[in-house]
């Protein structure tokens, strides 16, 4: 289950009330502190400096006093924090057209988020006093973890944990354990639709996105997925990783070049947070929303008989040798800049999806896959035989909806209101940046 849009706006908040008295302290050039509200990733703090031991403690010893002591007027709440957290909201809500059914996609499958405009008519109803409650509800109940990351020696990295003791200091040991991940959709399997009336005025696109939900990655599943053996789960995720590249440029000529339904056409596998799911989306503004969800599945069931193709085929098949290399170079990529290193290792610890073998796994995965496989998995999931899909519509508002095609098909999914049931999470990353390096 999920927060409900006020506690997700109450955490909006807290992480804007964090951000706006960090902004006042002074610190050193070069020294970076930046507080956001990151949904499934709760509360991030992310600091980055130069390698000199005696700043970085003065500077984390200050932004730990701020995070925990509120002192902030109604006015400053109310225009300020308040403001600059509908604002930031506002822009997320009337995004470009296609955003949306990737956001709505969010929704369905992770914790900690709500819909936008739940999330928008809650913050104006909340008041300091409510807001200053949840504030000292929060620091009593939540967990804390940290990664230093760059030059830095152990004993360095024990002492910046100790200064972190403030902040978890009212916390008990039961709370202080890293709060479950319930990666699954709770729906059978089949195909369901959403729609989407986004009130971006200026933006006259249709969009349709279909969301294919392969399950909970073989990594997150230490937190209540199921779904098959370790091995099963990589062969899986890699089959997903496979059929999304190997079905990029076929849609894109067939659903753009052919049929012209749409400007912008894409595809693309996720892993996030515990769950594995494939996006396939086309936004234009010829064509309703339905008749592009018409199209793509159309699509998906003609371009079986390519998938057949390759198994009647010898092993140097170029359309097939071609997405292993491009799968293969996607799991050995790595970060360009100490930064991006940083912040990927945060991710990989921060999360349910920890795997420090992974890409190892996912490699021997690929070298285990074949068309028949592929074949087999594209059956089960693409088409709708064993696993969930989910088509989202997003129009502008005061455009008309088609929805008898999909009405007589499939089965509307509601996201509707969701109920508190995780407990507040901070995570907390230092960034070392070498000196050596110039920067």
């Amino acid at each position: 289950e999920h927060y409900a849009a006020r506690d997700v706006a109450l955490q909006y908040l807290l992480a804007e009330s964090i951000r706006d008295q960090v902004e006042d302290l002074s610190r050193p050039p070069g020294y970076t502190v930046k507080v956001q509200y990151q949904g499934s990733s709760g509360l991030v703090v992310s600091m980055s400096g130069y390698s000199d031991h005696v700043t970085w403690s003065c500077v984390l010893t200050q932004t730990v006093g701020v995070m925990t002591t509120l002192d902030i007027s109604n006015n400053r709440f109310q225009y300020v924090v308040r403001y600059r957290a509908h604002r930031d909201i506002a822009r997320s809500h009337y995004a470009e057209a296609y955003k949306h059914p990737l956001y709505k996609s969010r929704v369905l499958l992770e914790q900690n988020i709500a819909p936008l405009d739940q999330i928008l008519s809650e913050l104006d109803q909340i008041t300091l006093e409510e807001f200053t409650s949840f504030h000292t509800r929060f620091w009593r109940g939540v967990g804390c973890r940290a990664l230093v990351y760059g030059n830095v020696l152990k004993d360095m990295a024990q002492h910046y944990s100790t200064l972190l003791q403030p902040l978890v200091s009212k916390t008990s040991a039961e709370d202080s354990t890293a709060p479950p991940f319930h990666p699954t959709l709770r729906y059978p399997a089949g195909t369901y639709y959403t729609i989407t009336q986004y009130p971006n005025q200026a933006e006259t696109a249709s969009v349709a996105d279909l969301t294919v939900i392969l399950g909970p990655t073989p990594w997150g599943t230490g937190s209540g997925g199921t779904g098959g053996t370790g091995e099963e789960l990589f062969m899986r995720t890699v089959l997903g990783w496979l059929t999304a590249t190997m079905l990029s440029e076929p849609a894109f000529i067939e659903l753009r070049t052919r049929q012209q339904l749409g400007y912008s056409v894409f595809t693309k596998h996720v892993t996030h947070f515990g769950i594995d799911y494939i996006h396939l989306c086309v936004q234009g503004s010829e064509h309703s929303a339905t008749r592009m969800a018409s199209s793509i599945l159309e699509f998906l069931r003609s371009y079986r008989t390519t998938l057949e193709s390759l198994i009647t085929l010898t092993t140097d098949s170029e359309h097939w040798d071609s997405a292993v290399g491009s799968v293969r170079r996607d799991i050995l990529v790595k970060p360009s800049s100490q930064r991006a290193l940083a912040a990927q290792l945060a991710a990989e610890l921060f999360s349910p999806d920890s795997e420090p073998d992974r890409p190892d796994m996912l490699i021997a995965a690929l070298e285990r896959a074949t068309p028949q496989k592929l074949l087999e998995f594209y059956d089960e999931y693409m088409l709708g035989g064993g696993g969930q899909r989910v088509i989202s519509l997003a129009q502008s508002q005061g455009r008309p909806w088609d929805l008898d095609w999909l009405r007589e098909r499939f089965q509307v999914l509601d996201v509707g209101n969701k109920t508190q049931t995780r407990k507040p999470w901070l995570y907390w990353h230092f960034t070392y940046l070498g000196l050596e390096m110039g920067k």
